[in-house]
């Protein structure tokens, strides 16, 4: 299935957070699914080591829209608040708790902010085009 690949290929570069509307019916505190759909999603979740935080339903008595991690502390502070618009799930509010930082770039790239464009522009104005 394609979301579990791509969750599988995703967990073994490193940190990740995946969030959306997975329309499958789990029972998160039991750990168990409603059918073979679902179970097959829990093993996919256990073998990658993802927790799941959303606590409370996102639709109607259901908790569809899921916030899954497979690190402690990167989802911080998850709050369920009403539908957006007319829409018939909740949004789902959180933080990612990322250490940020600067990434060297090997590309070259010209500072155009630095261009003596008076320069140009004078230069050619002298040429008869």
């Amino acid at each position: 299935d394609g979301i579990k690949h791509e969750i599988r290929n995703a967990c073994n570069k490193g940190k990740i957070v995946k969030m959306g509307d997975f329309n499958l019916q789990i029972d998160w505190v039991n750990q168990n699914g409603r059918g073979a759909e679902e179970e097959d999603f829990l093993e996919c979740m256990r073998d990658s080591f993802l927790n799941q935080h959303v606590e409370e339903p996102t639709r109607k008595q259901a908790t569809l829209d899921w916030v899954l991690s497979n690190a402690e502390g990167l989802v911080n502070s998850l709050v369920a608040r009403g539908p957006l618009g007319k829409s018939d799930h909740n949004m789902v509010e959180f933080f990612i708790m990322m250490e940020s930082g600067i990434m060297k770039s090997e590309t070259r790239v010209q500072n155009l902010n630095k261009g003596n464009f008076e320069g140009m522009r004078s230069e050619l104005a002298k040429i008869d085009w």
